[in-house]
């Protein structure tokens, strides 16, 4: 299931299963992308097949959150097991092994 942003709507209700689910009370609207697994990724080489990419697929690995002190307080977060690339002349790493920001240069 994935998380249906508002402003994509129109676009998800012509490329995906979509439902209501209930989660503490409250409904969510999601995309329904297969039983018990991604049916719209190809299993070998893990390439999309769909013919759109969800908003939140395109946000990987960043997330917007909240703290548990401040939860009206958006803060941006980062999947830190998110499967990433090799290194290639186009992707560059957010943290170095140290943990601080290396320096990057276009």
């Amino acid at each position: 299931m994935e998380a249906v942003a508002f402003d994509e709507l129109t676009t998800m209700t012509s490329h995906f299963v979509l439902a209501f689910v209930k989660n503490n009370d409250q409904f969510r609207l999601v995309a329904l992308l297969g039983p018990g697994m991604n049916a719209y990724v190809h299993p070998q080489d893990a390439q999309w097949l769909g013919g759109y990419v969800p908003a939140g697929f395109r946000a990987e690995p960043f997330e917007l959150g909240a703290t548990a002190e401040n939860p009206t307080e958006p803060i941006l977060c980062i999947d830190p097991d998110a499967l990433m690339p090799g290194d290639t002349p186009d992707t560059h790493r957010l943290f170095a092994d140290d943990g601080n920001v290396p320096t990057l240069s276009f």
